[in-house]
């Protein structure tokens, strides 16, 4: 169970004032990570978690500013996790306090377990993780290591997917910008192919409804960002023998990208209406890279068909 902001007071060493955090112990902590203050690896008295902008420390101290008033925390028998997070964008920070003490190898490798666990979890380019802080106690009694990794990447999987549900994180229409796609663009390109009636203001903003409309269904969302996942995943050579740079003939998966999409829209007639923006790539289309330039060909003939069936 994820605890809430109160219990955080029963971790040992912990006092809390109304905005900062200290961890004191006289024997002091051993530390490693990325934080604000004192960034080595280093023993210290104490560490300090603080919303203040401005802190005076010392040899001593280790701590992390601009800190925030939300957090998580799970605690098991050997160890605490925290994350500290903003709901109003994704910012985190992460300490993970032991109990119990661990040599400087120990600590380095729950270092790098934690920021694998995040990676696997968070898009670097979507998610921002500002300080990562490893604290062990000196001098007492040493932890058998195995109860910690074996347990440390289940629990900040679960720790993370519980604050994300807390976080403002990105809609689809922003995943959407980061391809250079917009409303408006989408509105253009599916004008250029609209014949035999007039484009007015009217009909754009018809279309403009259908497509925010559209972008509200989880099935069509579903396919855009497996699309897009797929894109990177080529982009960057990350699948062995596959090289997708110049849109081979042998890749039509990417054309039943945007046939699921427009006939998750408008039904069969939206898959002939597909045909004719794949061909033609009007306007964004034709600036999009293999997958996606699919995936908005049918997302466009898909609303398009579904606003003159009226």
């Amino acid at each position: 169970m994820i605890k809430v902001c109160k219990d955080i007071d029963a971790i040992p060493w912990i006092k809390k004032t109304k905005r900062t955090i200290y961890l004191y112990r006289d024997k002091g902590f051993s530390t490693i990570g990325v934080c604000d203050l004192n960034m080595d690896i280093e023993n210290v008295k104490k560490v300090i978690y603080t919303r203040k902008s401005k802190l005076s420390v010392d040899k001593n101290t280790k701590g992390c500013l601009r800190g925030f008033n939300n957090y998580c925390l799970e605690t098991t028998k050997n160890f605490n996790f925290i994350v500290f997070f903003n709901e109003e964008e994704p910012i985190f920070d992460v300490m993970l306090i032991l109990n119990k003490t661990l040599d400087k190898r120990e600590m380095i490798k729950c270092f790098k377990i934690t920021v694998e666990t995040l990676k696997n979890i968070l898009k670097e380019k979507d998610f921002e993780i500002r300080n990562i802080l490893i604290i062990s106690p000196v001098k007492m009694q040493k932890i058998t290591t195995d109860k910690i990794f074996s347990k440390l990447e289940d629990i900040a999987e679960d720790v993370f997917k519980k604050v994300l549900r807390k976080v403002k994180t990105k809609k689809i229409h922003e995943y959407l910008k980061d391809f250079g796609i917009s409303i408006e663009k989408l509105v253009d390109a599916g004008m250029e192919l609209c014949v035999g009636v007039e484009t007015t203001e009217k009909l754009r903003n018809k279309l403009k409804h259908q497509i925010n409309k559209a972008l509200d269904d989880i099935n069509v969302v579903t396919l855009i960002m497996a699309a897009m996942r797929v894109e990177e995943d080529f982009h960057f050579y990350r699948i062995e023998g596959f090289n997708i740079d110049d849109d081979p003939a042998y890749l039509y998966t990417d054309e039943v990208f945007g046939m699921a999409i427009a006939n998750q829209i408008a039904g069969t007639k939206a898959i002939f209406n597909f045909k004719r923006y794949d061909e033609e790539k009007p306007g964004i289309i034709s600036k999009l890279p293999p997958l996606m330039d699919d995936v908005v060909a049918g997302l466009i003939a898909g609303c398009m068909s579904k606003i003159f069936e009226e």
